[in-house]
């Protein structure tokens, strides 16, 4: 299917009842100043990409994606990715384990060196079914698969945590679909510097499109 007949099939927005069946969608849950995609197959399958806020008066999880799930008929999460530890990105996924909704989570690295780090990773790797990401192939089923570019064995200790965000390839129904969390220039150099593969069909930009993400060359 081509990239006109995959945007009619797809629905972008984030407020649907019921997913038209027998497509697949991509859609932007608005969680404010944060980060969350849901991703479905035409055979269901079911992906989230980061999760937004945690705060006293903000639960992104609790307060608006277990809503939205709920509205689009949705009671599990076939698989649920963390980009970086970043509150504005984790945060919300602790109500989604909570709720019983994760079945598998995907977590990277976190950065040694930072507490606030180590306190997310921490509360989010006691989910019963998770997995640590470094790099390559790391999630394929029927329709849709996703690679990690990010090499986490080989990256710049330097790195904040922004820069430290796992990017992540999306193929949904041979349409790509580029995931760079928190990525700035500094990491969109590091990518082509080693001349990996960025080309895809729609880019989610980094930082919420901040004047520190998006040199030319990427």
């Amino acid at each position: 299917m081509g990239l006109s007949g995959y945007i009619h099939c797809v629905s972008f927005g984030f407020w649907f009842s019921p997913l038209k069946s027998g497509c697949s969608h991509l859609m932007s849950i608005d969680v404010g100043q944060g980060d969350c995609y849901l991703l479905q197959t035409s055979d269901n399958t079911t992906i989230l990409i980061d999760a937004g806020k945690l705060e006293k008066s903000y639960d992104a999880g609790k307060m608006t994606i277990i809503p939205v799930l709920k509205k689009l008929g949705i009671d599990k999460i076939d698989a649920a990715f963390i980009s970086h530890y970043d509150n504005d990105h984790a945060g919300g996924m602790i109500s989604l384990i909570r709720a019983g909704l994760i079945k598998k989570l995907y977590l990277p690295p976190p950065d040694t060196s930072s507490l606030d780090d180590l306190t997310l990773f921490n509360l989010l790797s006691k989910h019963e079914n998770f997995e640590l990401i470094t790099k390559g192939n790391i999630f394929s089923k029927k329709g849709i698969t996703i690679d990690l570019l990010t090499n986490f064995d080989s990256i710049p200790v330097e790195f904040s945590s922004n820069q430290r965000s796992a990017v992540l390839m999306a193929t949904l129904e041979n349409q790509k679909i580029l995931f760079t969390g928190d990525l700035e220039k500094d990491g969109e150099l590091e990518l082509i510097r080693k001349n990996i593969n960025l080309k895809c069909d729609l880019l989610k930009v980094g930082h919420h499109g901040s004047r520190l993400v998006l040199q030319m060359n990427f």
